[in-house]
């Protein structure tokens, strides 16, 4: 009996222990578009936002980047974001999403680079859904960080 114990304990995966990271971010957009033929659209997006996350902390981020919208395809989005909490740790990480709306969607995130509390969050990848309202957005990103 404990052998088969001992045997279940070393198959259960890592992500059974991983805890979840949450994030919510406040975007305002500013957008620069271009109409493209056959009514697409690229936009130059440069998106301030503030943040809190599941760990207490707080901070300010900006992200660049595109979108292009296509009439048959859908919404191709892809930014870069460098972010700082209140204790000046930064966390860089880049969201990409495809969906058929513009307004709402989930894509994911991944995270390039950190100091601080945020150094091991390199490469971390995270689920996240975000809703347009005007020029503002809420974004809420998941993530599971494995307990090293």
């Amino acid at each position: 009996m404990i052998k088969l114990i001992i045997f279940i304990l070393l198959l259960v995966p890592n992500y059974l222990f991983a805890k979840e990271y949450n994030m919510e971010m406040f975007f305002t957009t500013n957008n620069i578009s271009m109409d493209l033929p056959n009514n697409n659209k690229y936009i130059h997006v440069s998106a301030p936002a503030v943040w809190k996350d599941s760990s207490g902390d707080y901070g300010n981020l900006i992200c660049h980047g595109r979108i292009i919208v296509n009439q048959n395809i859908g919404t191709e989005l892809d930014l870069f974001c460098s972010a700082k909490n209140q204790d000046n740790d930064k966390f860089w990480f880049r969201m990409i999403r495809n969906s058929k709306e513009m307004n709402a969607g989930i894509g994911i995130s991944k995270y390039i680079d950190g100091t601080g509390k945020y150094k091991n969050f390199k490469g971390i990848e995270c689920k996240y859904a975000a809703k347009l309202f005007e020029i503002n957005s809420l974004v809420n990103q998941k993530c599971r960080i494995d307990n090293e």
